[in-house]
């Protein structure tokens, strides 16, 4: 191995090797600036190319013992190399005399972050040292990006919330981030309407009762309006559809012993409902006010069909009246965009006489 190092250093050091590349140099010929720049030039050929077997062989880096060898001949081509890779230590384990347990220094770096640095961790926790760490490594981006994500991770502890969620939650706030819109979304309001909707992303669905116990300040119109703000901004996560909102409604339905064809026509609604309606909704007061829609327009007084009535819908689906009327109303406006074919066909009438029963009165009201 010896003998190979000692032709790399005289490869180097030959004369020829030195005419070759003189052509190449412009501006100062002084002695130390010739030699850095063939050094340059000579280690930028060395990653390339063999310099003994030329093409024929392939030049491996070596981690372990920090050396560049080529495959083909064995040439030692770099003695000494700087890793730039996370670094390894090496500590005993306890109780073992075999071998030894290899573990990463540090925390793992953040994909979300720009600059994607390492943390440093300090024996006696200062604060005001790592504050003068954290404003001298991470830029302004990072640093409101990071206070948010700490929110997050209070936020997601406390209601002992999935990984996958957390990793939801991140990449909302990544994307509010590259929208400029993050700047004075970084406090527990926003955090808490960016949770809400990764949980209903990853199909772990948290109400709006249930968050806004994180913080008892704010209340649960303060936050179902910062969901609304949240969704104009991000309409392509207004609403997504998933298992668990089928599951829903399959078992509401049976509880008020609907038809199977019903059903499909309920699950149907609210999955065209999730698409375009931004407002927030509960998805038991979706699924009541869908299944009051389908229940209304089957109703007959020929056919003395007997269908559950709202009361009996509120309470089964677990919401109020109140509530089931005015989602009721915004999926009558959008009727003719949610409902299937067969349905606008043979229930025509019927929808203009309810539009004019329940809407009408409402456009009276405002007047």
């Amino acid at each position: 191995m010896s003998s190979l190092y000692n032709k790399n250093k005289n490869l180097f050091l030959s004369p020829s090797f030195g005419k070759n590349h003189s052509s190449k140099i412009n501006g100062n010929h002084e002695p130390g600036n010739i030699n850095r720049r063939l050094l340059h030039s000579f280690r930028g050929f060395q990653n390339n190319i063999c310099p003994d077997c030329k093409e024929k062989g392939i030049i491996i880096c070596d981690t372990s013992e920090g050396t560049q060898i080529c495959n083909g001949c064995g040439l030692v081509v770099e003695t000494n190399i700087l890793s730039e890779e996370q670094e390894w230590r090496n500590f005993s384990n306890d109780g073992q005399s075999k071998g030894n347990d290899r573990n990463r220094v540090g925390e793992t770096s953040d994909i979300w972050l720009e600059n994607n640095l390492t943390s440093t961790t300090f024996i006696k926790s200062s604060k005001k040292l790592q504050h003068l760490n954290m404003m001298t490594q991470i830029n302004k981006n990072d640093q409101t990006l990071l206070s948010a994500f700490n929110i997050l991770k209070l936020i997601c502890e406390t209601f002992f919330l999935r990984s996958n969620v957390i990793e939801r939650a991140k990449e909302i706030t990544k994307e509010l981030q590259d929208m400029d819109q993050l700047k004075n979304r970084a406090n527990n309001l926003n955090m808490l309407a960016v949770v809400y909707l990764a949980c209903r992303e990853a199909g772990h669905i948290k109400s709006i009762k249930e968050l806004i116990t994180f913080d008892r300040s704010y209340k649960e119109k303060d936050l179902g309006k910062t969901i609304n703000k949240l969704k104009k901004v991000l309409p392509s996560r207004a609403f997504v559809y998933n298992e668990n909102i089928s599951h829903l409604i399959y078992s509401l339905s049976n509880r008020l012993q609907l038809s199977t064809d019903l059903i499909e026509a309920i699950e149907y609604v609210v999955k065209k409902a999730t698409t375009l309606i931004t407002t927030s909704h509960r998805l038991n007061s979706l699924c009541g006010g869908s299944i009051h829609l389908i229940v209304e327009l089957n109703t007959s007084e020929e056919k003395n069909i007997k269908l559950p009535h709202l009361s009996q819908i509120a309470s089964v689906c677990g919401v109020t009246t109140n509530t089931l009327k005015t989602t009721f109303k915004e999926l009558l406006a959008a009727s003719e965009y949610i409902l299937p074919k067969n349905y606008l066909k043979d229930n025509n009438t019927k929808l203009v006489i309810l539009k004019h029963k329940y809407l009408h009165d409402d456009k009276k009201k405002r007047r």
